[in-house]
């Protein structure tokens, strides 16, 4: 269930872009069920759902311990009941049931990592990364949306584990600088990927309004509707998707040195400094009572 408005461009404060939607997505509240469809910049439904999942999970980590993985089990199983449930789109649930799907996946990844790395040759480990692979391309293939997808996080959590150790040949070409940096690029490429292509339709439309032809619209590839630059054929639309990645990354680019690397300084100042007042107090308290004694 999504909100067409969110990708099409809707007139500004209407459905899917009001100041109610605009204060839950600056509060991380559109992924856990506050509103009623994508609003704003869609992605960061994804945003709010981890932020949420993290602080349980710190929680979970300060109350029990070595132990917090305990909850993990009832946490998954729970996971996959509800979607299954009450997500008429199955795993593919956004504001919806986001929240319930980031802790299902979550909790699969914390609960594997962490495992020490197997001895096998470089050989075996590239055979066993081909396997996820293919393993992924094939859920993927065979799931498409049906309920069967429920399961991705299965899947999914056996590939970030086997490519975790880096032992095989296709960690080594993953790990040449190009794909580093979009790797560091990814989640903003995520994160603006919608507001790029909603700003691209936007200049379309205006471009359309300046020839009298059409520019961008409704168009169907394999019976199912799309909006964009599709509408004047394939080649043009071919083109246009060339444009529209090449300006998303630049954009995560930019956003990555503006707003991702200023943000992670002073999150990690921050942290330092709230570690540091215990140890202060610690002293101080030392302090005083040498020099009572």
């Amino acid at each position: 269930m999504t909100c067409t408005f969110c990708v099409l461009g809707a007139p500004p404060f209407s459905a899917g872009n009001s100041l109610p939607e605009l204060v839950s997505s600056l509060l991380l509240l559109s992924g856990i069920g506050m509103d009623v469809c994508l609003a704003w910049n869609s992605p960061s439904w994804s945003s709010s759902a981890e932020v949420w999942s993290y602080l349980l999970f710190g929680f979970a980590v300060l109350l029990l311990g070595r132990r917090h993985w305990i909850v993990f089990i009832p946490v998954i199983a729970a996971g996959m009941a509800a979607i299954y449930a009450w997500s008429p789109d199955h795993i593919d649930t956004t504001w919806h049931l986001g929240f319930v799907r980031c802790l299902y996946g979550f909790s699969w990844v914390a609960r594997h990592l962490g495992a020490p790395a197997p001895r096998v040759t470089s050989l075996a480990a590239t055979l066993v990364e081909f396997l996820a692979l293919g393993a992924i391309l094939g859920f993927v293939t065979l799931a498409g949306k049906g309920p069967m997808n429920i399961l991705a996080p299965w899947v999914f959590v056996l590939a970030i584990c086997v490519f975790s150790y880096e032992g095989g040949a296709l960690s080594r070409i993953l790990n040449r600088r190009i794909f580093l940096w979009l790797g560091t690029l990814s989640y903003g490429i995520y994160v603006v990927h919608i507001f790029v292509q909603a700003r691209m339709i936007n200049a379309g439309s205006v471009i359309e309004k300046l020839i009298g032809q059409p520019f961008v619209g409704s168009f169907s590839i394999a019976q199912q509707e799309f909006f964009g630059f599709g509408v004047r054929g394939a080649v043009f639309g071919t083109i246009m998707t060339l444009v529209m990645i090449i300006l998303v990354v630049v954009t995560a680019l930019l956003a990555h040195f503006a707003i991702e690397r200023p943000g992670v300084r002073l999150s990690k100042a921050l942290a330092d400094r709230l570690a540091r007042e215990p140890c202060n107090k610690g002293a101080g308290q030392a302090g005083l009572s040498a020099l009572s004694s």
